[in-house]
C-alpha cells in the first residue's frame, strides 16, 4: 500500500497540472463508458447483438487486441477481429494488467472469448524479472542506457522512455522512482507475453497504437515470433513486421505514390491541396488536423516581436515534450528536451537571432520547462504562444526549425524555410532541408547563410494529397471520416456521437464493402491498404 502512495506521488508532483488533466479526462471517460457506452439504451450494442453475436465462440487460435474505448477503434477494430475469427475460427481476447474491462457488453456482442491479465504468476519467470530489474538498476547509468536497453533482445527501452514522458516529463530523470515502476512493468510485459506466444497458439494481434510499453511489448513479442500486428482505424487497415515499419516505406514513397495515380486524381489531388491550405493559412482552425483547436495562422497581429537587424533570424517551432519522440522512426535525440539543448549549445557559437514558438495550445508543463532552458541559453527568445507565423513571415524570420513537424509544408508558402532533424512525412520531397546525421545537421546549421533552394509549392499540394487524403481512406467506413470526427467534436467529445453517426450512415452495401475490402487486405499480405499497385 505505501509503494502504491509513493507511486502515485512521484507520478505527481513532477507535473500536477498535466496529470489532473488526465484524471479529469479518466473520471468523464469512466462515467461515459459505464453509464452510457455500456448501457443497453446504446443503439451501437444492439447493432452488434444484430449483425455479429454468435451462439457459440470458436475454439481456434488467439487473437489479441488491446483495450480502446473510442468509437471509431470499435466500429472498425470490430470489423477486422469478426472477419480474422470467422476466417481462422480464432478465439478473441482483450488484455491488460487488470482483471477486467471495460465495455464488457459490447464485447460480449462482439465474440470475445475473454480476457488476459498480463501479470507473472509462477516463480520461474518471478525470479528472472527481479533479476533483470537488479540488472537494469546497476547498469543504467545514463539516458543512453536507459533508451537501448533490452529484455530477451526485444528493444523495449524506447518505450520506457517515453512511457515515461507521457506522464508529464520533459525528459527522463533516472532519479525518479516513478521511473523505475514504468521499467519494472515493461519487464513483467515482455516475459510475460515471450512466455504466452511460446507456449499458445497465437494467430495475430490487432493494436491502436505503436508506442508506448503496453502495446509495444505484445507488438514486438510478435514480431519475434513471426506473428502479423495489424493496425485497423476508421480511415486506414495496416499491417507492421517490424518496430517503426508503417512508416519506414511509407513516407519516403510518398512521390512515387503521387506519380502513380491517374491523371484525373492528380487534378483533383491538386485542387484539394490548394484549397485546403488556403483555409489552414488563413487561420481556420483544425483543417486536417480534428486534435487543433487553436490556429497559427491568425492575422490578428501589431507590435513587432521579431528584432529589426541584420543577422539571419530563426524560429524553433517545439513539439510536445510529453508525446512520443520516436513515433516515426528512431530520431537523432534522446527527446525534445535533449534537442533544445543541442541547439542552445549551437546558439552560442552563433551570431543569429534564435526565437522559440510553442504550439498554440500547448500543454500544461510546457512554458515551464521553457523557461528552465531559457535561462541557460540567454540567446533563446520565447515568443507569445499566440504569435502568428504570418506576423513571423512578415517580419522577416528566415529560418524555422522542427523535427518532424506540420510546418515543414506550410511555412514554405510564407517564404520561410524548414530544416527537419528526424525521419519525418516530407522526406521524399525537396521543399525542406532533411538532416542525415547530428554532424550534417550540425553543418546546416553553422552554415544557414549557404542554405538555399528553389521550392516548388505544386510538390506541397503533391505531399498534401497524399499524406491527407490519399493514405487516409475518407469513406472507408463511413460517407465522410472528417465528418465522424467533426460531429463529435462538436458534441463535445461525447462519444455516443460517434456510434449515432456510424448507424445513421450504416446500409448493406457499404457493410458488405468494409467485409470484403478486410479480407483483401488480409489475403493481399500488403503493409497498407490505401496502396492500388504492388508496393
Amino acid at each position: 500500500m505505501i509503494s502504491r502512495v509513493i507511486y502515485i506521488f512521484t507520478r505527481f508532483y513532477k507535473n500536477p497540472l498535466f496529470n489532473l488533466k488526465i484524471v479529469a479526462e479518466k473520471i468523464t471517460k469512466y462515467v461515459e463508458d459505464n453509464f452510457v457506452i455500456n448501457s443497453f439504451s446504446n443503439p451501437y450494442l444492439k447493432h452488434c447483438i444484430e449483425y455479429w453475436k454468435r451462439n457459440e465462440l470458436f475454439d481456434g487460435p488467439i487473437i489479441l487486441c488491446d483495450i480502446s474505448e473510442s468509437p471509431g477503434f470499435i466500429i472498425s477494430n470490430n470489423y477486422f477481429l469478426q472477419i480474422l475469427s470467422n476466417k481462422y475460427k480464432g478465439q478473441i481476447f482483450t488484455f491488460s494488467k487488470n482483471k477486467q474491462t471495460n465495455l464488457n457488453r459490447i464485447r460480449s456482442a462482439q465474440n470475445f472469448t475473454g480476457h488476459i491479465q498480463t501479470t507473472i504468476n509462477n516463480k520461474e519467470l518471478t525470479y528472472e524479472k527481479i533479476n533483470l530489474i537488479k540488472h537494469a538498476k546497476s547498469s543504467i547509468i545514463s539516458k543512453e542506457d536507459l533508451f537501448n536497453f533490452t529484455v530477451k533482445d526485444i528493444w523495449i527501452g524506447i518505450d520506457i522512455y517515453e512511457t515515461y514522458l507521457r506522464y508529464g516529463r520533459p525528459t527522463v530523470d533516472l532519479n525518479d522512482k516513478y521511473l523505475w515502476h514504468i521499467l519494472s512493468d515493461a519487464v513483467e510485459l515482455v516475459l510475460f507475453w515471450d512466455d504466452y506466444f511460446n507456449k499458445n497458439k497465437v494467430n495475430s494481434v490487432l493494436l491502436t497504437h505503436d508506442c508506448y510499453t503496453y502495446y509495444n511489448s505484445i507488438a514486438k513479442v510478435a514480431y519475434k515470433y513471426k506473428k502479423p500486428v495489424y493496425f485497423c482505424s476508421i480511415y486506414c487497415y495496416q499491417k507492421a513486421t517490424e518496430p517503426f515499419s508503417l512508416y519506414s516505406n511509407r513516407f519516403i514513397n510518398y512521390k512515387k505514390m503521387f506519380r502513380n495515380l491517374s491523371d484525373e486524381e492528380k487534378i483533383k489531388g491538386i485542387n484539394i491541396a490548394k484549397n485546403q491550405i488556403e483555409k489552414r493559412l488563413s487561420g481556420k482552425v483544425g483543417v486536417n488536423m480534428s486534435y487543433s483547436t487553436k490556429s497559427a495562422f491568425h492575422k490578428d497581429y501589431s507590435n513587432q516581436i521579431i528584432k529589426k537587424s541584420k543577422k539571419i533570424k530563426i524560429v524553433i517551432c517545439t513539439h510536445c515534450f510529453f508525446d512520443n519522440p520516436h513515433g516515426y522512426g528512431k530520431m537523432m535525440f534522446l527527446d525534445f528536451f535533449e534537442w533544445l539543448n543541442y541547439l542552445g549549445e549551437i546558439s552560442k557559437e552563433t551570431d543569429y537571432d534564435w526565437y522559440i514558438k510553442t504550439h498554440p495550445d500547448y500543454l500544461p508543463g510546457t512554458i515551464e520547462t521553457l523557461n528552465n532552458i531559457i535561462k541557460e541559453y540567454p540567446k533563446f527568445q520565447l515568443l507569445p504562444s499566440s504569435t502568428s507565423f504570418h506576423q513571423l513571415a512578415d517580419e522577416k524570420v528566415d529560418f524555422a526549425l522542427t523535427c518532424f513537424g506540420s510546418i515543414g509544408h506550410e511555412l514554405p508558402f510564407l517564404g520561410i524555410k524548414v530544416i527537419n532533424c528526424s525521419y519525418n512525412p516530407h522526406i521524399a520531397y525537396d521543399f525542406n532541408w532533411h538532416a542525415k546525421s547530428k554532424k550534417d545537421y550540425n553543418h546546416m546549421l553553422l552554415n544557414l547563410s549557404t542554405l538555399d533552394k528553389k521550392i516548388s509549392l505544386n510538390e506541397i499540394y503533391e505531399f498534401f494529397y497524399i499524406h491527407y487524403y490519399y493514405a487516409y481512406v475518407d469513406d472507408l467506413f463511413f460517407e465522410s471520416y472528417s465528418e465522424f470526427t467533426e460531429n463529435i467534436k462538436n458534441h463535445g467529445g461525447k462519444k455516443i456521437e460517434g456510434y449515432k453517426y456510424f448507424l445513421s450512415n450504416f446500409n448493406q452495401k457499404k457493410h458488405k464493402k468494409i467485409i470484403r475490402d478486410i479480407n483483401l487486405f488480409i489475403e493481399s499480405d500488403r503493409q497498407n491498404f490505401f496502396l492500388k499497385g504492388p508496393e
